[in-house]
């Protein structure tokens, strides 16, 4: 018994630790208030929502994002990534049973305007690729302009698209180990109590997801990167 009670109250320090890393980089404070007004952690939040699909990671782009991502629109063809944003926002609208348009109002985001910040897409823990050239792709830095903000988004997106190519337990396992792409990186101690599987099976969905990674035509788009 005693025993359940250690393993619980480090799943919640290593919860808060995680949180404290989160709201360094939040740039919403009202979607931050009322997650924490209702659970303890934003993987308390996910737990209890589990059947609606939604990790850390996910919660973490929402907070950290510089423009509404329920309101955000490109300039042209509309892209899959902006579909995907909008549909966590109600996702969230959900779980927190708090509307959309209020977690994520446009006027929040406006003091974000032309400023600079220093997230990152971190590519270089890949340490499985096989050559020193495939791990070139450490940084992408943030915008400090509009148009560079489009062009950042166009190469998250390539990213995404190369991790698409998983199945989705991978997808998300790569995600939180390696920082994607929010540079907060999840332990394998971390992802065996989100996902409620052993240790030696988030070792072999990960093995197997760097491993296709690993493989040509999957390679050569992250080295178009480069």
């Amino acid at each position: 018994m005693e025993s359940d009670n250690s393993d619980t109250y480090e799943l919640e320090d290593q919860e808060l630790l995680e949180d404290l890393r989160l709201e360094m980089k939040i740039k919403n404070n009202i979607l931050w208030k009322k997650i924490h007004e209702k659970f303890p952690s934003v993987a308390a939040l996910c737990r209890a929502n589990e059947g609606l699909g939604m990790y850390p990671t996910q919660v973490g782009k929402l907070l950290a994002f510089k423009t509404s991502p329920f309101y955000y629109r490109r300039v042209g063809k509309e892209k899959t990534y902006v579909r995907e944003y909008r549909k966590l926002c109600l996702v969230l609208e959900q779980a927190l049973n708090y509307p959309a348009e209020i977690l994520f109002p446009e006027e929040l985001y406006q003091k974000f305007v032309g400023t600079q910040t220093s997230k990152a897409i971190q590519l270089n823990s890949f340490s499985a690729l096989p050559s020193p050239e495939k791990q070139k792709i450490l940084f992408l830095p943030a915008p400090d302009n509009v148009s560079h903000e489009l062009e950042l988004s166009e190469m998250k997106e390539k990213i995404e698209d190369v991790l698409n190519t998983l199945t989705k337990r991978e997808k998300e396992i790569v995600k939180l180990r390696y920082g994607i792409p929010d540079g907060v990186i999840y332990t394998a101690e971390e992802l065996f109590k989100i996902f409620k599987v052993s240790r030696s099976r988030i070792f072999q969905i990960e093995t197997k997801a760097i491993w296709k990674l690993q493989q040509s035509s999957r390679l050569k788009k992250l080295e178009s990167l480069l």
